[in-house]
C-alpha cells in the first residue's frame, strides 16, 4: 500500500479531492507514441494491415487482401498518403476492457490537435 502524507490509497488506484465554484476540467497530455504502433514505411504499413486483419490467411500479402470488400481501403490509402509525405502513422488499439488512458480514449475518442491529423477516429 502506498502511503502519502494526509492521503492514503492502494497500489491499483488513486484518489483525489478538489473544490471549485464551476465544473473542474483536467487536461492530460498523452504521448500516443507510447501506446501505439509506429509506421514509417509502406512496407511496415502493408505488414501491419496484413497481419492485423488477415492473420488467418495462408497467402496473406497486401496484393491478395486489397481487393477484399471488407478491407479498409480508404483508411489504408489515407495512411499510405501520410507515410509518403514522410509522416509517421501511429496506430493504436483500445477497448472497453482497458483501464486508465486506454479506457478514456475508448470512451471519449481523440480530440483534434494541430500537432496531428486523425485518419480514423474509430478503427474496428
Amino acid at each position: 500500500m502506498k502511503i502519502r502524507e494526509g492521503f492514503v490509497s492502494n497500489s491499483s488506484s488513486s484518489s483525489f479531492i478538489v473544490a471549485s465554484n464551476k465544473e473542474p476540467k483536467v487536461f492530460v497530455e498523452i504521448n500516443l507514441a507510447d501506446i501505439s504502433e509506429k509506421i514509417y514505411t509502406k512496407e511496415q504499413l502493408d505488414d501491419y494491415f496484413v497481419h492485423y486483419f488477415y492473420f488467418y490467411l495462408e497467402e496473406n500479402n497486401i496484393e491478395n487482401i486489397i481487393t477484399d470488400p471488407d478491407f479498409e481501403i480508404e483508411i489504408y490509402q489515407k495512411c499510405l498518403e501520410e507515410v509518403n509525405k514522410g509522416n509517421i502513422v501511429y496506430i493504436g488499439d483500445v477497448s472497453s476492457f482497458d483501464i486508465g488512458i486506454g479506457s478514456y480514449i475508448y470512451d471519449h475518442g481523440l480530440s483534434e490537435s494541430p500537432s496531428y491529423k486523425i485518419i480514423s477516429p474509430v478503427f474496428n
